[in-house]
């Protein structure tokens, strides 16, 4: 199933996600974006997210097997503005995360999911978060590293 429509929904929302830290407000239901959703989700009002595991802050599965995390805030507002319920199902694999949306057993993977031309291949992407990991070192950075190459090529792995 296509879910480029629902990437018009997920753009809408990406630019409030960093406000969500000051308190989610209650969004309102865009009748014209709900009319782009697929029958079955609009007949059955559930949105089905497949959650690959805990991954803070996004997501992370509580003792009691809940949701939470940012994308969980995230994910309610989408549900609220798309006139759905977001129904959370955690995976314990990427690559049945991935299985399931081409299979149809989820609707949508909202956590985060490199998006890689060879994924490309079988699923659609929104990418609506950019993200830079970063790494510390020793004050002054005495060895020298200044990215991921020297790491992996020095003779040794080292530790910083």
């Amino acid at each position: 199933m296509n879910f480029k429509k629902l990437a018009v929904a997920a753009a809408a929302l990406s630019f409030a996600f960093s406000a969500f830290a000051a308190g989610i407000p209650a969004q309102k239901l865009d009748k014209s974006l709900h009319a782009k959703l697929p029958a079955s989700i609009q007949k059955s009002g559930v949105l089905r997210d497949a959650v690959n595991g805990s991954f803070p802050p996004y997501y992370v599965v509580t003792p009691d097997k809940k949701i939470q995390g940012a994308l969980s805030d995230f994910s309610k507002a989408l549900g609220e503005i798309l006139g759905v319920r977001v129904e959370h199902t955690n995976i314990p694999s990427l690559s049945g995360t991935l299985i399931g949306l081409q299979s149809g057993r989820y609707d949508i993977s909202i956590g985060p999911i490199g998006d890689f031309p060879n994924r490309e291949e079988k699923n659609d992407f929104v990418d609506y978060v950019q993200e830079y990991v970063v790494f510390a070192v020793k004050k002054g950075n005495p060895l020298k590293i200044n990215g991921l190459c020297l790491l992996y090529t020095s003779p040794s792995p080292r530790d910083a």
